[in-house]
């Protein structure tokens, strides 16, 4: 499981493999050979096929709405396996679920966010989309300094409780040398809680 969710991490820095993750359907075109055909995700979390499951004893529509992936599985050793991942107001969690049935491999699912998100943590935005966040020295440069934009906004996510008072925020500046562009890479912001990296 362990392994599954560190590879799942990897692959979600990817967009194109986001994309594929969270298509419902895809219309492959008819040809010479074959008819037009429809091929639909097997992740019923994202599907609109109005089925219903049971989550805390409570029946519920099997569809969750903050789903973003990720892929289902099925071994004889491993029975019905899902790989999950969701975005709840910025938080992203991923969970894995091994050795379950065809329907509670997504309730367990869902239980498991939920019990992380109203449980354990908060997010909270450290840097907005373009927010300056330095001065960058330019060698050879018409102007001596640059100011760094942020390129996204930067979140960090938190135990539930904790003040954030550890929070801090380092930009790592990189080394410039005229001609320098819009859009250029200029350095880098980085989250640490206390001593430890948590976003970048």
């Amino acid at each position: 499981a362990y392994d599954l969710a560190v590879i799942t991490r990897e692959a979600m820095k990817d967009d194109t493999f986001r994309k594929l993750i969270a298509t419902k359907k895809h219309v492959i075109p008819a040809t010479n050979l074959s008819k037009e055909r429809v091929v639909r995700t097997t992740n019923k979390l994202l599907s609109d096929g109005g089925e219903t499951v049971k989550i805390g004893g409570v029946r519920r529509p099997i569809r969750y709405e903050d789903a973003i992936g990720v892929k289902t599985g099925l071994t004889s050793t491993a029975g019905n396996c899902f790989v999950g991942a969701v975005n709840h107001n910025g938080t992203e969690l991923i969970s894995v679920v091994l050795f379950s049935g065809d329907k509670t491999r997504f309730s367990d699912t869902v239980s498991l966010w939920e019990y992380c998100i109203s449980a354990f943590y908060d997010t909270r935005e450290l840097v907005k989309e373009d927010q300056q966040v330095g001065e960058i020295r330019v060698k050879r440069g018409a102007v001596r300094n640059v100011t760094g934009i942020a390129e996204e906004d930067a979140f960090a996510t938190i135990p539930k409780g904790s003040s954030g008072s550890k929070l801090r925020k380092e930009f790592t500046e990189k080394k410039l040398e005229a001609p320098v562009k819009k859009g250029d890479i200029v350095g880098r912001v980085n989250v640490y809680d206390g001593d430890k990296l948590i976003n970048h």
